[in-house]
């Protein structure tokens, strides 16, 4: 099945589309979140080394964010 018609998929383009078209401010969220790198950032380890995804300075919310996360994880079962 191609991931764009997975339903998780078309939850997050749903969300995003209709929540996220205005512009955060990346800057003010920032300032207003010290942890946000902590809490948008993952890693994973490959066999060529780790490497980090770091969405702490794109406009996502903890919402997409989660969304995200659970449209990967497809990815990742597929394997």
């Amino acid at each position: 099945m191609s991931l764009c018609r997975d339903a998780k998929f078309q939850d997050l383009k749903a969300f995003v589309d209709s929540h996220e078209k205005e512009q955060l401010s990346i800057y003010q969220q920032l300032l207003n979140d010290p942890e946000r790198f902590n809490k948008y950032t993952r890693s994973i380890d490959t066999p060529d080394g780790r490497v980090l995804f770091d969405f702490s300075k794109h406009r996502i919310t903890d919402t997409s964010f989660a969304k995200l996360i659970d449209v990967v994880s497809i990815l990742v079962h597929l394997r």
